[in-house]
């Protein structure tokens, strides 16, 4: 193959423009980036994680989720700050997503993440299958607790 005159070969420069498209396909408008940070604040509210603790990834992904399956005024009205008291059933959508990583679709749930659920980062003593926990941790015996201990 000839290089053409830049100095490309086609197969470069078809990789090039595949590059960019896919970039420019990814990169968030300011007002998706916008949304997408309002998006992660009451998510942080809601699970008592730090926004920055969060996997925006995930969390863009949550959010689209939630708008495609219809949320879209509810959640605006979340995160304009108005909520109630008690948790509405979106509150309580958005938290089972963050901690179990599964994104609430339209046709049904979906499998979002299952390392970056943060279940794990709750349950501190766990982790997900087939992570270690640390050098020789699955051949330690459990640490023990004491049953109902914060109760007594």
């Amino acid at each position: 193959m000839r290089p053409l005159a830049l100095g490309f070969t086609r197969r470069s420069f078809a990789a090039l423009c595949g590059g960019v498209a896919a970039l420019a396909a990814s990169a968030p408008v300011p007002a998706e980036a916008d949304g997408l940070a309002a998006f992660l604040d009451l998510s942080a509210r809601l699970t008592g994680f730090p926004a920055e603790a969060l996997d925006s990834t995930f969390g863009g992904a949550l959010l689209r989720a939630l708008v495609e399956s219809g949320h879209g005024a509810a959640l605006d009205g979340l995160l304009r700050g108005a909520d109630g008291t008690d948790f509405s059933a979106l509150e309580t959508e958005i938290i089972a997503a963050w901690y179990s990583g599964v994104l609430p679709t339209a046709s049904g749930n979906v499998v979002g993440t299952l390392y970056g659920a943060l279940v794990w980062a709750a349950a501190d003593f766990a982790a997900p299958p087939g992570v270690c926990a640390g050098t020789g941790s699955w051949g330690q015996p459990p640490v023990p607790t004491e049953p109902n201990a914060q109760f007594a």
